[in-house]
């Protein structure tokens, strides 16, 4: 006899199971069955190069977001009516806004598992990123830069509270969606886009 059984790991890929069992038998004696043998498989569906993808993009796009300012300093600075120091600013609340929203990073990821992560890191994204063209739209002046600098130091600070769920996800997301032969090429692929943002 053969029997399927299907389970559900957070967001992984179906586990299917198969458990076949052959009974013994011997004239004159009383029935008895082997043990049973069982055999896992694993299914490997293309669409998780899709999300090794989205999760390459979102990298790049929290990496845009770290860099912005501080690629063109003197623009930046006549635009914000400020020093070098305030453009500065932009950079180093990227990292403050990583360590503070690090140590809920791997608590989302165990609790509500990788696409939820990533739905999350996305909105913080886009609300930062909001914030910062909403700065735009505030008047500033050399004698009245403040709230311009505030607002975008504001969405900046939110943005850069998505950097740990898109960061921390290649490795959980390499071990849940692929294989032993093709997981070391999802790692890379997921983890270089750092690198590569910052030749660019």
């Amino acid at each position: 006899t053969t029997e399927i059984y299907t389970l559900s790991l957070h967001d992984a890929l179906p586990i299917y199971s198969v458990t076949s069992s052959q009974p013994s038998t011997d004239a004159g004696k009383v029935e008895e069955h082997s043990q049973q043998q069982a055999q896992t498989h694993y299914r490997m569906y293309p669409q998780r190069w899709i999300g090794l993808a989205a999760i390459f993009g979102l990298n790049v796009s929290t990496s845009f977001v770290w860099l912005t300012f501080n690629a063109v300093p003197d623009i930046t600075a006549s635009w914000l009516h400020t020093g070098l120091t305030e453009v500065n600013l932009t950079v180093i609340l990227y990292f403050i806004g990583y360590l503070v929203m690090s140590p809920f990073t791997g608590y989302a990821f165990e609790k509500f598992g990788v696409k939820k992560s990533l739905i999350i890191g996305g909105v913080l994204n886009i609300a930062g990123n909001c914030g910062r063209y909403g700065a735009s739209f505030i008047e500033s002046t050399e004698d009245n830069h403040l709230p311009r600098l505030i607002v975008l130091l504001a969405g900046q600070f939110i943005a850069a509270m998505s950097q740990p769920y898109f960061l921390s996800s290649p490795p959980k997301y390499a071990a849940v969606w692929f294989g032993d032969k093709s997981r070391a090429t999802a790692l890379t692929i997921g983890s270089m886009c750092m690198g590569s943002i910052k030749i660019v």
